[in-house]
């Protein structure tokens, strides 16, 4: 081969590999809880400027990613999809407060993409935010994937597995976050007819201790949930959320965007890797399989 090719060549490659590799860190948003949390610690990302080298991204299936959990799993995903896009320089963290707080500076331009999926109805009918500042990608956890527990106090259980069994869940009174749309909706498509919302999630379980509601709904992995004190999971029932869960990026970020969708597909084919991931990350359990499942009374 000509050595003038050959040069010219190697030096788009180089080129290309330049510009891949000066590229600005992606900036993920993400909560102080998982960022200063074990597994954050455990997988490299540094506790002083919240950097995380792509390098340092853990492969989906092995050892360090198994029962991470749901939360854990997704932010893995995310790096692998732009580890596997050839960007090779570092993914730098954002911290910012709860889902509201997070979702406002996206908005805003803080970050590319939050580290964690929602719900798409907490864009599409939270009045607080315009859906133009967002993009959505498709379903990383999709409709009829989605489990969720009843849980309460101990002091309570025998009230609300009683109404459970007796399939009378107008008699309870059901308690969720403002901003957990999808909780809400759910629990009126149950037939619940008095349903409170709170501010904070914290305050959830303080409201159930202090008799002023009954239950609320939560991860069906779990034995009990903290919501400001441990409520417990009322055992041999689920409910089915008619929501999907997908990342959500900040409208500018069309390149980051079409590299998620593009990991999304990939891992949705074949042997469906995406389902695989969550079931290795013991989020999707198949345990739980014979609880009931409690059916709406009423179109979403």
């Amino acid at each position: 081969m000509n050595k003038k090719i050959v040069v010219y060549c190697i030096g788009i490659m180089l080129s290309v590999a330049s510009e891949v590799n000066a590229q600005e860190p992606f900036r993920i948003i993400h909560s102080k809880a998982f960022l200063q949390g074990n597994f954050a610690r455990e997988i490299g990302i540094d506790q002083g400027d919240l950097s995380w080298p792509i390098a340092r991204c853990p492969p989906v299936f092995s050892p360090q990613t198994k029962n991470i959990g749901r939360k854990s799993i997704v932010t893995v995903l995310l790096c692998n999809a732009i580890k596997e896009a050839g960007f090779l320089g570092s993914i730098q963290f954002v911290v910012s407060g709860n889902g509201f707080r997070r979702k406002k500076s996206l908005a805003s331009g803080a970050g590319a993409v939050l580290g964690h999926t929602i719900f798409v109805s907490s864009i599409t009918e939270d009045n607080r935010f315009n859906s133009e500042h967002f993009i959505l990608s498709d379903p990383v956890i999709g409709r009829g994937e989605y489990y969720v527990g009843f849980f309460t106090t101990k002091e309570n259980m025998a009230v609300v597995l009683a109404a459970l069994s007796e399939n009378k869940l107008s008699s309870l009174v059901g308690v969720t976050a403002q901003s957990f749309y999808q909780s809400h909706k759910t629990m009126q498509l149950l037939g619940v007819e008095t349903i409170e919302t709170l501010s904070r999630l914290q305050k959830v379980g303080v409201f159930i201790k202090k008799n002023r509601a009954d239950f609320t709904l939560g991860g069906i992995g779990s034995a009990y949930i903290m919501r400001g004190l441990k409520l417990y999971r009322v055992p041999g029932y689920k409910v089915l959320l008619t929501d999907s869960r997908v990342f959500v990026f900040n409208h500018a970020s069309t390149k980051l965007h079409a590299i998620v969708q593009k990991y999304i597909a990939k891992m949705r084919t074949g042997d469906d890797l995406l389902r695989r991931a969550f079931q290795h990350a013991g989020f999707l359990d198949d345990k739980y399989r014979d609880w009931q499942l409690l059916e709406s009374v009423s179109s979403p």
